[in-house]
């Protein structure tokens, strides 16, 4: 995906979908808030979307923007 299709949405809340699939068949995804954007990367906030409240939860997730294949954004 595109970089570019990026901007403008810092700090809103994303479902990322990637091109590839977890160990069952799924495709592997995110729902998270867009921290920044890179070049060629995004920095998904995965602990402010998760409720998971453990001390080992994901906090950031990076993810490189060729293996993005589609990007859902919620309202605010």
């Amino acid at each position: 995906m595109n970089i570019k299709a990026f901007e403008g949405l810092e700090g809103k809340k994303l479902s990322v979908m990637l091109n590839r699939q977890k160990a069952n068949g799924e495709s592997e995804s995110y729902i998270a808030y867009l921290k920044s954007i890179g070049e060629g990367y995004v920095i998904l906030d995965y602990g402010k979307a998760s409720y998971k409240t453990s001390e080992n939860a994901i906090d950031q997730v990076i993810i490189d923007a060729d293996i993005i294949l589609s990007v859902w954004v919620y309202r605010a």
